[in-house]
């Protein structure tokens, strides 16, 4: 059986810049995802984007074989 996950908007506050709340990374999931994003092993039937989310399908597997990973 495979599980599905959502993700929503997607706001990264990272490094000194953090302690003062500058975004240094913002992901809204609308119609399509922002530059910069590549999948590890992408598998398009097993994700979309729907409803400002980020919806993937969970495939087993471990860090040499795994499927619809995101790198950003």
């Amino acid at each position: 059986m495979f599980r599905l996950v959502s993700v929503g908007l997607m706001t990264i506050l990272l490094g000194a810049g953090a302690a003062h709340g500058e975004v240094v990374f913002h992901e809204p999931f609308q119609d399509d995802m922002d530059d910069g994003w590549t999948w590890l092993r992408e598998e398009s039937e097993d994700w979309r984007l729907r409803d400002g989310a980020l919806e993937i399908r969970i495939r087993p597997g471990d860090a040499h074989s795994v499927q619809n990973a995101l790198k950003l």
